[in-house]
């Protein structure tokens, strides 16, 4: 017969049905002559629908997405948020260009290879901004609902 310490390395494979039929007719037969280990396999079954009970998860219906999706109180203050964020983005760039440009003490050359490097980036901001307009305009798949 096995020891305790035994099955009870053997009871999450007990319970999960995941040991072979001979492993799981010993468990059987210790777990029938002691209560300690059967006391054991009860709390760990306890624990198991505890937690699948916790991982329940509801399926949304369609129409309770689209309240989701179109909730217009959420959208307008993502909205006004991006709008903000961009704004101060813009706002403080455009000082730092200014303070760079004016600044006495930076020279020419740090000065011109800044301003490449910023043109650089507006180009490719302009850029990848006009190739998401063209594709929002031509999407096909911009009306389908999930």
């Amino acid at each position: 017969m096995k020891s305790c310490e035994e099955i009870n390395d053997q009871l999450s494979g007990y319970l999960d049905e995941e040991l072979t039929q001979g492993d799981s007719q010993k468990v059987d037969v210790h777990l029938r002559g002691c209560p300690a280990c059967q006391k054991i396999l009860d709390e760990m079954r306890l624990l198991r629908n505890a937690v699948a009970g916790s991982q329940k998860v509801e399926k949304l219906q369609d129409d309770q997405w689209e309240k989701i999706v179109n909730d217009l109180p959420s959208k307008a203050s993502a909205g006004t948020g991006w709008v903000l964020l961009i704004a101060g983005v813009l706002t403080l760039a455009g000082l730092g260009i200014w303070e760079f440009t004016v600044a006495d003490d930076v020279s020419t050359g740090a000065k011109l290879g800044g301003g490449a490097v910023g043109f650089g980036l507006l180009l490719l901001f302009v850029s990848v901004l006009r190739q998401r307009l063209i594709s929002w305009r031509t999407d096909k798949y911009k009306d389908i609902k999930y």
